[in-house]
């Protein structure tokens, strides 16, 4: 007995992925179905990548996971054999409840609130970051205030994460920075407390961690500690505690070349401050 196998002809600028494993969903480029901590390997050998064409898992920041384990914003891209299509899936995990959906942005405030002498100037300064959802990927921002007289204050670049802020009397300011990334939008608040009695000004410790995804090295860079120790404890995604530490500078260097590609999680935390961010190591 002979057993004939009809498939179709595919053409030099096929870019598609089959799957018995997943569900693909070819109309609207989703591959559904996959468990949490899907390793990069067993993804591949679940899909079938049509003759002559490539596919490589792509992060959200555009870097090639060559291995490690997927996450929920990785997508896979898949490039025809003569190079004129190129097809991105993004990929949906079992226990996902908006699978890809854009997110809102994410803001880190330099410091959420101060106190200074009127007449002054501060400057207020922030960081945001976003996962490129919808495209083209782009953030704007919007310096406004939220409570207090604004006859009293001038933003000097009010559309800019960084800028001079003037108070020229007494009272509670606060003020909104509004995030955007053309669909959803994020705020978040600082506040100013401006007095003709001369005091310092009061800062809240800030956290800026790079580079993100990282390699070799991890620079965690904090301000506004005035001296104090804090430990620095990563974590991997199942908890296990993988360094730890004491110190008390406002910036140092991790070394990371050891660890698994992955994601993880770093925790600073001092006697009244405690925060956490999430990190990616690459090979």
């Amino acid at each position: 007995v002979i057993t004939y196998k009809l498939e179709p002809a595919t053409e030099s600028n096929d870019a598609y992925v089959i799957s018995s494993h997943y569900n693909v969903d070819q109309e609207n480029n989703l591959i559904e179905g996959l468990a949490d901590g899907t390793a990069t390997m067993l993804f591949f050998n679940n899909i079938e990548v049509v003759g002559g064409a490539t596919a490589s898992i792509l992060t959200k920041l555009g870097h090639e996971r060559v291995d490690g384990f997927l996450a929920y914003d990785d997508v896979l891209q898949v490039l025809s054999q003569d190079g004129s299509v190129k097809r991105t899936y993004f990929i949906g995990f079992v226990n996902e409840t908006a699978p890809d959906a854009n997110q809102v942005p994410e803001i880190m405030l330099a410091f959420s609130d101060s106190t200074l002498t009127a007449p002054g100037t501060i400057t207020l300064s922030a960081t945001a970051s976003d996962d490129g959802l919808p495209p083209p990927a782009s953030l704007t921002y919007l310096w406004a205030i939220s409570s207090g007289n604004g006859a009293d204050v001038m933003i000097a670049n009010e559309s800019e994460l960084s800028t001079d802020v003037s108070f020229n009397a007494n009272g509670v300011y606060t003020l909104t920075l509004f995030v955007s990334d053309g669909a959803l939008t994020s705020q978040a608040d600082v506040t100013v407390t401006v007095s003709t009695v001369g005091v310092e000004t009061a800062l809240t410790p800030s956290l800026n961690i790079y580079p993100n995804p990282a390699k070799d090295k991890l620079l965690i860079a904090l301000a506004n500690m005035n001296g104090r120790t804090y430990e620095v404890a990563i974590y991997n995604m199942l908890g296990k505690l993988i360094h730890n530490e004491r110190r008390s500078e406002e910036l140092i260097e991790i070394d990371v070349s050891g660890f698994n590609s992955g994601l993880y999680i770093v925790k600073i935390v001092t006697g009244d401050y405690s925060v956490r961010r999430h990190i990616e190591i690459l090979d």
